[in-house]
C-alpha cells in the first residue's frame, strides 16, 4: 500500500491528498508505503513526476527510511537518486543488492520519502491543479521477470490572486468637476 499526501509549509498539519497554494509557496510532500512482513522486495524504486513549474528543494529531502529501523534500508549510501528525464525524480534502493529482505518482525514496515517543492512562476498560467503520483515498484522475484507498481496521488490547487484595477484621479476615488 501506498498513501501520498501534501500539505503547504510551514504547516505542520498531517499530509493530506490535497491542499491550495499560491504561487510561491512550497509544497510538502510525503510519501508512505507499507512493507508486508514476510515478503521480499526485489530491485527497489521510487519514482515521482513533479507537475510542470514545481522545482524540488534538493535540500529538503528525507528519506527514503523505514521504521521501524533498518540499518540498511536507513542509509544514505544505499540510494541513488537521479534525474533520468524532465520532471521525473526517481530514488533507486542499490543495498542489499536492491532488494529489502523480509522483515523478521510479523509487524509491516513503513518506509517514508518526504521532500519539499517550489510552485514556481513557471507553472502555466491556465494551470489551476498540480496533481503528482508517486509510484513504487518492485521485482516479485528475484530474476525481476515481473514488477509490480503501486502509486498514489497528492493534488495542489493554485490559487490565483484576484487581480483588480482601480483608477484614480489626482489621487481621488471621485472627483467632482464643476
Amino acid at each position: 500500500r501506498i498513501d501520498k499526501g501534501v500539505r503547504i509549509a510551514p504547516s505542520t498539519e498531517p499530509f493530506t491528498a490535497n491542499a491550495s497554494a499560491p504561487i510561491g509557496a512550497t509544497a510538502q510532500y510525503q510519501v508512505d508505503v507499507t512493507l508486508f512482513p514476510n515478503v521480499t522486495y526485489y530491485d527497489v524504486v521510487i519514482e515521482d513526476v513533479l507537475p510542470a513549474g514545481a522545482v524540488l528543494q534538493n535540500a529538503s529531502i528525507s528519506g527514503p527510511t523505514v521504521s521501524p529501523a533498518d540499518a540498511q534500508i536507513n542509509n544514505p549510501a544505499n540510494w541513488q537518486r537521479t534525474n533520468p528525464s524532465g520532471n521525473l525524480q526517481r530514488w533507486t534502493y542499490t543495498g542489499t543488492n536492491g532488494d529489502f529482505p523480509r522483515s523478521e518482525d510479523p509487524q509491516p514496515r513503513t518506509l517514508t520519502l518526504r521532500y519539499d517543492v517550489l510552485l514556481s512562476n513557471s507553472v502555466p498560467a491556465n494551470v489551476n491543479s498540480l496533481p503528482n503520483t508517486a509510484k513504487f515498484e518492485w521485482a516479485n522475484t528475484s530474476a525481476g521477470d515481473e514488477r509490480e507498481p503501486i502509486d498514489s496521488s497528492a493534488t495542489v490547487r493554485v490559487l490565483n490572486p484576484a487581480l483588480a484595477i482601480v483608477k484614480k484621479v489626482d489621487g481621488e476615488d471621485e472627483v467632482t468637476r464643476n
